[in-house]
């Protein structure tokens, strides 16, 4: 549901002039939606994009393998063995950062890719 909502709220921004335009050089409307207003929607629906996507990873147990509870009980558990604390939830925070930074770089990439020159 969000996401359909971004990329709704993305389509409306654009003129509607830019539909026309499409028309009148001749493209069909599908044309007209991927030459002309999908990549314009692009630019607007990315930084939102990447944005949800790190929220999600950040609120989501869904991911067992990154996941924050997961995580934090592997870590408690090692902790219990060694008695290392600090080192064992440095570890794990810079992980889920590693994580975190790792879609924000993809989507920096991305951005970079469909902005205008």
């Amino acid at each position: 549901y969000h996401v359909s909502e971004i990329v709704r709220g993305a389509l409306q921004a654009i003129p509607r002039g830019q539909l026309e335009a499409g028309k009148a050089i001749g493209l069909r409307f599908n044309q007209s939606l991927r030459y002309v207003l999908l990549p314009q929607a692009m630019r607007q629906i990315l930084p939102t994009w990447v944005n949800s996507s790190t929220e999600i990873v950040k609120a989501s147990t869904l991911l067992s393998v990154i996941g924050v509870a997961e995580l934090l009980l592997s870590t408690q558990q090692v902790i219990a063995r060694t008695f290392m604390t600090l080192e064992f939830y440095l570890f794990a925070g810079f992980l889920f950062f590693l994580i975190n930074y790792a879609i924000e770089l993809l989507g920096r990439q991305i951005e970079k890719r469909v902005a205008l020159p």
